[in-house]
């Protein structure tokens, strides 16, 4: 696992979304099993059959992201890699693994200001604008004029070929599920898969009432402009387990 800093944030970010390989040493490690009630895809939609991080119903290799995997069950993985690494000696005692805020995945996704306080109220103002960007544009008949970073890969839609690994509907790329880590090019920071593969649980609560926690980035099964927007969120419950959703880890400062 490699980690590089991201400005306007206090941490570092893995370069990968955590791998099988990773995942298999926490599992081996402690034997925590994180095998059940894992939602993975059926005749194009979710349901329970019975898979799971092992065997998610495609094939994978060591260096594909881990999916199947809860909120729960990533921020175990940061405890447990904490544990490892402060005994090793490996980081400062004043150091932790955790999962990203959804404030600092917005930096590294290169997002320098949002409007709103929570990630929800955040999802909300920038779909709002975007609508009405285009309102406006209709009104005058004109073609909406996007905001450069409005997407990851520039302010044009659909994606274009072999940036990430998005939906096969949009022909962006040759996977029909995961690709392995590292398939495609890294952003300005050296962030591989920030879009696209799979998406990614974040610390946060998306809002200010129930139990949901927030996800970034859009997966492989994703083909919405909204959800592969720079600035597109989703949320589920913390124990869910989707084949769609992984993690990626930040390594906090020593200071």
């Amino acid at each position: 696992m490699i980690f590089v800093p991201v400005p306007g944030t206090k941490v570092q970010f893995c370069v990968w979304e955590t791998r099988v390989q990773d995942f298999e040493a926490f599992v081996k490690a402690t034997s925590y099993d994180a095998t059940n009630d894992v939602l993975s895809l059926a005749d194009g939609g979710f349901v329970m059959a019975g898979h799971n991080w092992k065997n998610p119903g495609f094939e994978q290799g060591p260096t594909h992201p881990v999916v199947g995997v809860s909120w729960d069950d990533a921020r175990s993985f940061c405890a447990w890699l904490t544990q490892k690494e402060h005994k090793a000696g490996t980081i400062q005692a004043s150091q932790t693994y955790r999962l990203p805020t959804d404030a600092e995945w917005s930096c590294a996704m290169g997002l320098a200001r949002e409007d709103g306080k929570t990630p929800e109220e955040k999802y909300r103002k920038a779909s709002q604008e975007r609508t009405r960007v285009s309102q406006v544009a209709k009104r005058k008949g004109e073609s909406p004029s996007i905001p450069p970073g409005t997407y990851p890969w520039s302010a044009n839609w659909p994606p274009p070929k072999d940036f990430g690994n998005y939906s096969q509907d949009l022909g962006a790329d040759a996977y029909p599920f995961t690709a392995p880590t590292g398939a495609f090019p890294a952003n300005t920071l050296g962030l591989y898969d920030l879009s696209g593969n799979v998406w990614e649980w974040c610390e946060d609560l998306y809002n200010e009432i129930g139990s949901w926690r927030v996800y970034r980035g859009g997966s492989f099964t994703r083909d919405t402009s909204a959800s592969l927007a720079s600035w597109g969120r989703a949320f589920g419950e913390p124990n869910e387990r989707y084949v769609s959703r992984g993690f990626r880890v930040v390594l906090t400062s020593d200071l």
